[in-house]
């Protein structure tokens, strides 16, 4: 769910966002602050200043209630308000502060509708000159630990410069065409589990994930296996076809044909078949490093 001032911002309409900041329109978006929306008009100074002044101007009615609050309640004041500001990392903090105490606040001075480690300094498109800006501005940089790994600086830069990751896939399939073998015993891949291993780590520091796309064509068009159960694949193969088979005679609904046709069947095929690794091929395993005790 997107604030109003989000699509103002990206027609950069100044009197729309003026309008907006001047009756305490919501900045914050569902889990993230406006800061955060995956948008170029933010290298936009203009808009930039006008956005954050309004953004300055409710951290500091946070403040204000926030110290009112305590005061009148006689509760002991947190660290995090002993700056007269509420940095960007503590938002937050603060709205909860006052939430658990019973005091109302507006939606006006919520940082996000959800709460949410994430901080303005994660825009994607943010230049140098706009994070400066912000920072004079009060927001100031703090050192707290991230989810989600928003702070992938590679990442961070390739997406401001413009740049994507699946524009770089014909240099990724070429690096990774490469046949490099090792004597694992699983089958992660024809090409041994270095191959993969590489390209996890190339995917590490790339981005912090990898586009839909490209995994697409690294699975297909290099024959990877997600994992090394390609056996249980190879084992229900069959049954899947004659399973599409018997569906398409089958007269009614899927979920009743799981429930009455397919279900008993697997769980026989399973009972019938399921046994226990012997120690041959549990010591296999143990040789490759995986504990199994």
């Amino acid at each position: 769910m997107r604030p109003p001032i989000s699509y103002a911002v990206r027609a950069k309409c100044m009197p729309s966002i003026r309008m907006l900041l001047a009756n305490d329109s919501m900045l914050g978006e569902c889990e993230s602050p406006v800061f955060t929306m995956r948008i170029e008009p933010y290298e936009d100074m203009d808009i930039l200043k006008i956005v954050s002044a309004g953004v300055v101007n409710r951290r500091q009615r946070l403040y204000e209630l926030a110290m009112s609050a305590c005061q009148e309640m006689q509760i002991d004041i947190p660290s995090y308000l002993e700056n007269s500001k509420i940095l960007d990392a503590f938002a937050w903090k603060v709205t909860r502060l006052l939430l658990d105490h019973g005091v109302s606040v507006q939606p006006a001075l919520l940082p996000c509708l959800v709460m949410a480690s994430w901080s303005i300094y994660h825009a994607e498109y943010l230049s140098r000159e706009a994070a400066e800006y912000l920072y004079q501005a009060g927001f100031k940089n703090i050192n707290e630990r991230l989810i989600y790994h928003k702070l992938c600086s590679n990442y961070i830069h390739t997406r401001s410069c413009g740049s994507d990751f699946v524009p770089h896939i014909l240099a990724l399939r070429r690096f990774v065409v490469e046949e490099v073998h090792d004597n694992c015993t699983c089958t992660c891949s024809t090409g041994g589990c270095l191959l993969v291993t590489r390209m996890m780590n190339l995917q590490r520091k790339v981005e912090f994930r990898l586009d839909k796309e490209g995994n697409r064509r690294i699975n297909f068009d290099y024959g990877w296996e997600t994992a090394c159960e390609m056996s249980v694949f190879w084992t229900m193969r069959p049954r899947i076809i004659q399973s599409q088979e018997m569906f398409r005679a089958f007269e009614g609904s899927l979920s009743i044909f799981l429930k009455t046709k397919w279900k008993p069947r697997m769980d026989k095929y399973l009972a019938q078949n399921d046994k226990k690794m012997d120690e041959e091929s549990l010591q296999k395993i143990r040789e490759i490093g995986v504990i199994t005790e």
